[in-house]
C-alpha cells in the first residue's frame, strides 16, 4: 500500500492498478509531471514532480517533513515501498 500526500493537505491510500507495481504512467498521474524519486530509507521512496519547482507548484510541507527536512517537496507526492516500482 502507498500513500498520496496532496498539497491541499489531503492524504489517501492508493494501490497499483496491476495490484503489485506502479507503472510510470500511474506515477506521473499522481504527481502531474515527470517523476523524481527520493530515497527515504527502510525501503521507502518518495515520488514527486521533477519539474515542480520550475512549474511554481506549492510547497508540500507534509511530504517535505517525510524527508526529514532534507528536501523541499513541491506538488503532490507519493510514498511507497521501493519494491512497488515497475
Amino acid at each position: 500500500m502507498a500513500r498520496l500526500y496532496k498539497c491541499s493537505g489531503e492524504e489517501r491510500e492508493v494501490s497499483p492498478e496491476s495490484g503489485d507495481f506502479f507503472s510510470l504512467s500511474e506515477l506521473q498521474g499522481f504527481v502531474d509531471g515527470y517523476i523524481e524519486v527520493v530515497p527515504l530509507g527502510d525501503g521507502k521512496i518518495l515520488v514527486c514532480d521533477e519539474e515542480g519547482k520550475m512549474k511554481g507548484k506549492p510547497v508540500n510541507s507534509v511530504a517535505s517533513a517525510k524527508t526529514g527536512g532534507v528536501h523541499l517537496i513541491v506538488g503532490d507526492a507519493l510514498i511507497c515501498d521501493r519494491s512497488q516500482l515497475d
